[in-house]
């Protein structure tokens, strides 16, 4: 016999001290059931208008067979009004608001996590939104970068009115080149305050297609600041490195008063000072189309891990610091390439027992991220002993495919040592000044100051 529909209205019987008893889905009353239902209906007409409709309409297919022992059945599925399923159905159909908003949050996704835009059409998330909402269409990979575009333009002028409503504004500007292209870049961020929120915005990334003389560097600036609309006079200071091209583009747009020179940039410019590395401002480095294709192939072959440091050691010849740096370069640049030296040297650490997670790696230097050579001397001399073993290890087993180098003797450790203590008032300075949220250029006068006094 099939169940009584007044189930779909309350939960299955459990037993409390006073007997079996029921809750209300409506109102959660628990009420005593005692093998009979007709107070269980009562109760369901009188606490609604609604709750007799509802389950006169309810399917008899929707309920389940009851069990074996005549109680109520195990389970049971209660759809709702017709009119609700139809309003759902129509919110998620292509226009409805239910589409608008899943399709909103989707390019959110696409855009935050920096997502493929072919993501809608793999497969497997396919298979994820059809188990969330069956309803929702996912709109294809073309319909997606035409929406992103759309809301892109949308979120432009709203971005050019908050910039244009800022009483103050902050700039930095950085030139770059791409490491494997060899091609220029000019990046600028535009800093202001809206309301209590601190806005940060990159308003460009413009490829530099001539030479960076500081009319060219000019014109891009006022490019970039035509374009969204930016009043000038409310330019407080635009911040860059100590180029003199682009100091003297920002002092031609800005005013003379404008720029302000980045602190870190001075500091990492003394660090490559004291190693002995050339150091000059990303704005200023020039290259001929001859020059940026080979450098564009040093490049390849060192991401390969074919390059042989010629060209550093011919520029390190006659300078013992760079000399022991570059020799430094290597054993960490073998301990990158080989798993077996890698594997050995964590074997090591965990035979001395420390614990895998906290097992050290050897960390390599790159010229244009601050600090990275200190991090790479503190961190070679912390595994000087690790190191050592490993490499005569496999110098005499032979297992590495490439040969292994040589480890640094003991008088060069030595001058890593003095060199990393050199460099490491440096490093703490500019870890002091960076900050992405709070204003550091108050600290520069005591951080100049400590640094005389250090060093």
């Amino acid at each position: 016999m099939a169940p009584s529909k007044v189930w779909n209205h309350f939960s299955q019987p459990f037993n409390t001290e006073t007997g079996l008893k029921v809750t209300c889905k409506v109102c959660n009353l628990k009420l005593s059931y005692k093998n009979s239902t007709s107070n269980l209906r009562n109760h369901a007409q009188n606490t609604s208008s609604d709750a007799d409709s509802n389950f006169r309409r309810t399917s008899s297919a929707a309920s389940v067979a009851s069990t074996s022992s005549g109680g109520p059945s195990a389970r049971s599925h209660y759809q709702g009004p017709l009119d609700k399923c139809v309003n759902n159905i129509n919110a998620f159909a292509v226009g409805g608001h239910k589409d608008a908003e899943c399709t909103n949050a989707l390019l959110f996704m696409l855009a935050v996590d920096n997502m493929p835009l072919r993501t809608p059409d793999k497969q497997g998330f396919k298979v994820f939104v059809k188990a969330l909402q069956p309803a929702f269409k996912i709109p294809s990979e073309t319909v997606c970068t035409r929406l992103l575009e759309e809301k892109y333009l949308v979120l432009r002028a709203r971005v050019a009115q908050w910039i244009l409503s800022a009483g103050n504004i902050s700039l930095t500007c950085d030139i770059w080149t791409h490491k494997y292209s060899m091609k220029p870049y000019l990046g600028l961020t535009c800093h202001f305050k809206r309301g209590k929120q601190q806005m940060s915005l990159e308003l460009a990334t413009k490829f530099l297609t001539q030479r960076k003389t500081t009319e060219y560097l000019a014109g891009v600036l006022r490019e970039i600041c035509d374009k969204w609309s930016m009043r000038l006079d409310r330019v407080r200071g635009v911040t860059t490195d100590g180029g003199a091209n682009i100091k003297a583009a920002v002092k031609q747009v800005f005013g003379v008063d404008k720029h302000v020179h980045c602190l870190a940039h001075q500091l990492n410019g003394i660090g490559q000072k004291v190693i002995g590395n050339k150091s000059t401002p990303p704005s200023e480095v020039e290259m001929t189309p001859a020059e940026v294709a080979a450098a564009a192939a040093r490049a390849e072959e060192d991401a390969d891990g074919d390059f042989d440091f010629e060209a550093e050691e011919a520029e390190a010849s006659g300078n013992m610091r760079r000399s022991i740096l570059l020799k430094t370069k290597k054993i960490v640049r073998f301990f990158k390439q080989s798993e077996i030296a890698t594997a050995k040297l964590i074997e090591l650490q965990r035979a001395e027992g420390i614990a895998e997670p906290n097992c050290l790696k050897h960390v390599q230097e790159v010229r244009t991220r601050f600090n990275s050579c200190y991090d790479m001397c503190d961190r070679y001399l912390k595994l000087a002993s690790f190191t050592a073993r490993v490499l005569l290890e496999l110098q005499r087993s032979r297992q590495s495919k490439a040969r292994a180098p040589e480890a640094l003797t003991a008088e060069e450790e030595d001058t890593l040592t003095e060199m990393r203590d050199l460099l490491a008032p440096l490093a703490r300075a500019t870890k002091e000044i960076s900050g992405e949220k709070v204003c550091t250029l108050s600290k520069a006068i005591p951080v100049v100051r400590n640094l005389v006094k250090v060093v």
